[in-house]
């Protein structure tokens, strides 16, 4: 059975949030030294329970605020556009409650692209949940989506030719 939406991009936030944690904290204990948690976390909202637990979402926030003095000399220009398009997703996500099938494509592959770009190995898991979610979507058109019967065929055969009957046996 394929996963819903929702299924899908829960998972993708999980798997977001383990291949990003490693990499994020790779680049800012140099930076930052032991207390590299506490100074990441204090430009977000709540900081007190972020802290404690870092999930996705915290962590696109703590990419995009320490871009220029940390992950501009790791990762480029496409990767920050992937953390801010990943970054409004979810945000939207967690607002409305879902997306849409479009968004939701958009969101595992911007998460896909992401993740190869840090060398994490979630990349293949949110990849796969990605061709699952639009094979689904395939399989949705083609069975909601009426097929149209081809024209039929008139005019008449162009003179002297045989039918095809005296040419082929029948089986």
């Amino acid at each position: 059975m394929t996963p819903t939406i929702k299924e899908s991009l829960d998972q993708m936030l999980d798997l977001l949030q383990k291949g990003l944690l490693p990499f994020v904290q790779r680049e800012l204990e140099p930076e930052y030294g032991a207390r590299w948690r506490e100074k990441a976390t204090s430009s977000l909202a709540d900081s007190d329970t972020a802290a404690s637990h870092l999930d996705a979402n915290a962590l696109l926030s703590i990419m995009w605020d320490d871009w220029d003095a940390v992950f501009r000399s790791t990762l480029g220009q496409w990767e920050r556009s992937l953390v801010s398009e990943l970054h409004g997703i979810v945000n939207e996500y967690e607002r409305q409650g879902g997306v849409s099938a479009e968004v939701a494509c958009r969101a595992l592959d911007a998460a896909s692209r992401l993740l190869k770009a840090v060398c994490a190995p979630e990349a293949r898991e949110v990849e796969r949940l990605r061709q699952d979610l639009l094979r689904s979507r395939i399989a949705e058109h083609v069975r909601v989506t009426p097929r149209e019967a081809p024209p039929p065929i008139e005019g008449r055969p162009l003179a002297g030719l045989r039918p095809w009957r005296e040419l082929v046996t029948p089986h």
